[in-house]
Order: C-alpha cells, then structure tokens, then sequence
C-alpha cells in the first residue's frame, strides 16, 4: 500500500516530491533526481525493506518498491481449503450422495401405482 498525489498530467499520474514545495510539486525530497512521488508506504519497520530503504534513490534510477509480503509459498489458507475440497471431493466419488427427509418421502404405492392407506 502506498499513498501518492494524483496528477493526471505527471509523470506516472503522481505529482513530484522536490526539495522545496510548490504549487505543483511537494517538498521534503532528500535529492532532485529520481526522487520517489510516493508519500506514505506500507513497509516492515526492521531489516531490508524497510520503508527508508526502500524509498531512497537508486544511483542509476529510481527507488524499487516491495510488496509487504515477501515471502515465497502459498498462505495456509489456501492449503486448508484445497485439502477440505480434496476430503470432499474423494466422498462424493466413494459413495454417492444420498439426500434423505420426512419431505422427500411420498406415500408407499401398491401394485396398481396407487397410493396405499394403512
């Protein structure tokens, strides 16, 4: 998640960050060049990522933003949804879905297709 100003005639539809604020520009940016428009991002506070690092200029262009989650594999949940689908799966294919109730059961029929009274 970042947050950026929205300029539908700047470079990347985001206003620039300059050293000193302007009408069309803000201001705060540690360097004029390759300056990031990003005002506000969500990033670890500790190690590689953090949002300072990732932030400051890169000496051939501009800073390189991570996602938060820099993790590799897949989230949990989605194990225990595939696993539950799995299970599920392998008892509809085992034995056959049999829906019973008082409402499915009509009344008992004689030889003659009619209904019996008891």
């Amino acid at each position: 998640v970042l947050i950026g100003a929205y300029d539908g005639f700047g470079p990347g539809f985001l206003r620039e960050i300059r050293r000193e604020p302007g009408d069309w520009h803000f201001g705060g940016a540690t360097v004029d060049e390759n300056a990031p428009r990003i005002l506000d991002l969500l990033a670890s506070e500790r190690g590689r990522y953090t949002q300072e690092r990732q932030l400051q200029p890169e000496k051939d262009g501009p800073p390189i933003i991570y996602p938060v989650n820099v993790k590799r594999g897949m989230a949990g949940g989605y194990w225990v949804a595939l696993g539950l689908a799995l299970v599920l799966g392998y008892l509809l294919i085992k034995k056959p879905l049999v829906i019973t109730g008082f409402w499915f059961r009509g009344p008992e029929l004689g030889k003659d297709g009619e209904p019996v009274k008891r």
